[in-house]
């Protein structure tokens, strides 16, 4: 038996990403997992392969000390469903595995209020959506 579920690393990834989003940001969150899951993009096409890819998902990542990541990552692994925001995060992880993707097939996206100018990746993708805060990027096709 597994001791952490693919289902509550992607709830916390969620959560890490989109605790703040409305309904819907957090399920685009969910469908770029299963985006990334699904293209094998910085992913060995598992949840746990996906979430955890070195500086894939930024509530993972870690880059010194005392930043506010590694206070996130280890709030996060302190949740439960008495959380109001947990508990829409785990329905919304459940609703990008039932659901049609919002996302239009996006693999990337970014809140410009929590980032300083735009990412370079940007450049060789196209803006597919805007859900809540984020924007959300596919590959130029």
């Amino acid at each position: 038996m597994r001791l952490i579920s693919d289902d509550a690393l992607a709830i916390v990834t969620v959560y890490q990403e989109a605790a703040a989003e409305p309904f819907e940001g957090k399920v685009a969150v969910g469908h770029v997992i299963l985006n990334r899951m699904a293209k094998h993009h910085e992913s060995d096409g598992t949840i746990a392969g996906t979430v955890l890819e070195a500086f894939a998902f930024s509530g993972w990542n870690s880059t010194e000390k005392s930043s506010a990541i590694e206070r996130l990552r280890i709030r996060s692994v302190q949740i439960d469903d008495s959380n109001d925001a947990v508990s829409e995060c785990r329905r919304a992880w459940a609703a990008a595995q039932e659901g049609s993707d919002i996302t239009h097939g996006a693999l990337f996206y970014f809140n410009p209020a929590g980032v300083s100018g735009t990412p370079s990746w940007v450049t060789g993708c196209d803006l597919v959506a805007t859900i809540g805060h984020h924007r959300f990027y596919r590959p130029k096709q």
